[in-house]
């Protein structure tokens, strides 16, 4: 191999690395009253506790961006506070009084409770039997 092309093949190979990395990034941004500004946020490993991330909350947001292997279920805690789980996965993913709203995931999980409620609902509709 010629190597004046050896920069070029690497380049290549990064890109495609770099490519095949970015669709398993992830950012998450939670909606958090104005009192816990300045203070700091932490993503958490719902099953075992493990911090995967922490930032700074300003302007009411904690703004949380990374990269993933699978899906996993996460929390997010301000000064020991518990702000909301998820399904933390690929994509754009908001967190609003423990509303999750973005990714293929947590959009199904929402319908299936949607659904569960209106089930709910319907039964307590119907007359009840001794």
């Amino acid at each position: 191999m010629n190597m004046k092309y050896l920069p070029i093949a690497a380049a290549v190979i990064l890109s495609a690395c770099t490519a095949a990395a970015a669709g398993d990034n992830y950012s998450l941004t939670v909606n958090l009253p104005a009192k816990t500004n300045g203070q700091t946020a932490f993503l958490v490993n719902y099953d075992n506790g493990d911090k995967i991330d922490s930032v700074t909350v300003a302007n009411g947001k904690a703004v949380f961006n990374g990269t993933l292997g699978k899906p996993m279920l996460a929390r997010v805690v301000v000064d020991g506070n518990r702000f909301g789980n998820l399904i933390l996965e690929k994509g754009t993913l908001t967190l609003t009084n423990g509303a999750v709203s973005g990714g293929a995931v947590n959009t199904s999980l929402e319908n299936a409770m949607k659904g569960i409620t209106d089930i709910q609902r319907r039964a307590s509709q119907l007359p009840q039997d001794s």
